[in-house]
């Protein structure tokens, strides 16, 4: 099982596209605003699996993302984003993934697997997973 295509923030970056063109009437927002905040909570721990660039690229794309969304401002939605964290873990633990498990061994192994991999390497791998056919 590719771990990676299991990320929440891969659901929000989803989410945020679909909301910005007007798919989805809810915005992901405070989701967005969480990862980036465990993002930056945990960078002294991942440190020693990332690379600078991966570290200030994932950083950098959700202040990216919450621009965007910023820019189109019209509420929190955190009943939306509730549901959406809930439906995550269920589909997670209906695959028979620990989700604390995915966070603090799986995802962490993949890291440590591309420990010398730069941020645009890293994009076009995990986005490759979610898009096999593109050619990003």
């Amino acid at each position: 099982m590719n771990y990676q295509n299991l990320a929440y923030c891969r659901y929000l970056f989803i989410w945020a596209f679909l909301y910005l063109i007007d798919i989805v009437p809810y915005t992901p927002l405070p989701g967005i605003i969480v990862v980036l905040g465990l993002e930056v909570g945990n960078r002294n721990i991942k440190s020693s699996d990332m690379t600078g660039s991966k570290q200030r690229g994932l950083i950098i794309s959700e202040l990216l993302v919450i621009a965007l969304l910023l820019c189109k401002y019209k509420g929190l939605d955190l009943k939306a984003n509730i549901i959406f964290l809930t439906v995550y873990t269920i589909i997670i633990y209906i695959l028979g993934i620990n989700v604390i498990e995915l966070y603090k061994v799986k995802l962490p192994q993949d890291d440590r697997a591309h420990i010398d991999e730069e941020y645009w390497t890293y994009f076009r791998r995990v986005w490759g997973y979610m898009l096999p056919n593109s050619n990003i």
